[in-house]
């Protein structure tokens, strides 16, 4: 029976960090185009249908702020 190795090694968290700041720089670069009117309607409709998706709003709102 194998048994299930939940832990990460060093390079791996570290891969997965890099990836996620890419992913992140990525997204600001994406929403930059967006019209802000067209953004916080979508916003909003996240918002109401998601409590996981607070953290994408955040950011959302974040850089509609810049």
């Amino acid at each position: 029976m194998p048994i299930a190795n939940d832990s990460l090694s060093g390079s791996q968290s570290t891969g997965m960090a890099a990836s996620s700041a890419g992913d992140h720089l990525w997204c600001h670069h994406a929403l930059d185009w967006l019209l802000c009117p067209l953004v916080m309607r979508v916003l909003r409709g996240v918002e109401c249908s998601s409590h996981a998706a607070a953290a994408a709003a955040l950011t959302i709102r974040r850089v509609a702020r810049r």
